[in-house]
């Protein structure tokens, strides 16, 4: 009788422990160049969730407490790789960038920190909230942006059919003339079924991200 209540206690609390899991998978079309394919995995334990997403040039772990972001890492090489975290509203990022040691701190932020737009918005999508504006780590950099609420759309993805919300991201201001994503999300799940933008500045090649 005892094992058997040690045993419910046991599974009882590895559920609670680990509440949820899930994956998604991404094409990834860059011009003229063979598609691949972006894998993530998210994992929700308690009041944490973690978000690992794996392609073929590199990986991205993504922690929130509270649905907060509290870390980022970025890796790509042994010379290029980005470690960030959040401490007392300083963002402290650590790594290489191109085998040249990182070592910077972005002190006294005030805007949520939404590391990855694609993956973090769906309070915001869901919401009747119609612009957010937040901070992320952009390589070396910390960059201020903007998301705001364009249409609603139906949208095919491979052989699939979704009502959608389409937004555009840009950093505010005059540079939002230079650089711009659309971003299609689910409005359903307010999960991202597609990215589309340049990979760098003005006049680099057009990238594609669409949810298998």
């Amino acid at each position: 009788m005892f094992k058997k209540i040690l045993l419910i206690c046991i599974i009882q609390l590895n559920l609670t422990n680990i509440i949820s899991a899930a994956d998604m998978s991404y094409q990834i079309s860059v011009e003229k160049e063979e598609s691949t394919i972006s894998e993530c995995n998210i994992t929700i334990s308690n009041k944490t969730k973690t978000i690992i997403c794996s392609g073929p040039t590199n990986t991205e772990t993504i922690t929130l407490l509270n649905n907060n972001v509290i870390s980022w890492k970025n890796y790509f090489t042994e010379n290029t790789y980005f470690d960030a975290k959040i401490k007392n509203n300083d963002i402290i990022l650590t790594g290489k960038n191109k085998g040249k040691d990182l070592n910077k701190t972005f002190e006294k932020q005030t805007l949520p920190w939404i590391q990855s737009p694609s993956l973090l918005l769906h309070d915001f999508i869901l919401s009747d909230t119609k612009r957010i504006d937040f901070i992320m780590v952009t390589g070396p950099m910390l960059s201020n942006m903007q998301i705001i609420k364009e249409s609603k759309e139906t949208l095919s993805i491979h052989n699939k059919t979704y009502e959608s919300i389409k937004t555009k991201m840009s950093p505010p201001g005059w540079l939002g003339k230079l650089w711009k994503a659309n971003i299609w999300f689910d409005s359903k799940t307010g999960n991202m079924i597609k990215y589309s933008a340049p990979v760098g500045p003005p006049g680099s090649k057009k990238m594609v991200m669409t949810l298998l």
